[in-house]
């Protein structure tokens, strides 16, 4: 069958995030460019870019606050908040290492980030309410991808040099 069509006017695409309430995805680039893609057209297309002069990894929405997270390494290792009403960027400072994957809580208002090397694996947790670091929590394994589920209240980290997928609920609660 046909994959359909392109868009282009990228730098390394490396993770999207969609905000199906704004009908906007979210592109984080390897360069830097977070590209904001408008949904709503006949064709999709890139309406803006927010430079943050960052190698830039794993993307996640807020739908309910339409915040954008973004891991960002490149000098120091931060998770990156957009507000794309106003296009500002602000910095949550994070010391344990390159951020691999984002994920967003919306029912608690948290972020989780995953940590793929530097200061280590793990997960660390941020406030999206004060926007600060909360704390950081250390599954057992190399992680790479997370997911929250916001009904349970639980939070799901693939292990991948253990072959598993941890659940880090408990500490949650």
């Amino acid at each position: 069958g046909n994959a359909g069509t392109s868009i282009s006017g990228f730098s390394d695409p490396r993770t999207l995030a969609i905000n199906p309430v704004t009908s906007r995805v979210y592109v984080a680039n390897f360069n830097g460019a977070v590209s904001i893609i408008d949904d709503t057209l006949a064709m999709p297309a890139v309406i803006e870019s927010i430079a943050t002069a960052r190698t830039l990894f794993g993307i996640a929405v807020n739908t309910l606050t339409n915040k954008v997270y973004v891991g960002a390494s490149g000098g120091q290792n931060d998770l990156l908040v957009l507000d794309p009403g106003s296009g500002s960027v602000t910095a949550i400072p994070d010391d344990y290492g390159t951020i691999y994957a984002v994920a967003v809580n919306e029912t608690t208002n948290k972020i989780y980030a995953t940590h793929a090397s530097g200061g280590g694996s793990g997960v660390s947790v941020f406030n999206g309410i004060d926007g600060t670091f909360r704390s950081h929590i250390s599954p057992g394994g190399a992680t790479a991808g997370v997911v929250a589920d916001p009904n349970a209240n639980r939070v799901y980290v693939s292990l991948i040099n253990d072959d598993a997928v941890a659940v880090i609920g408990w500490l949650l609660r």
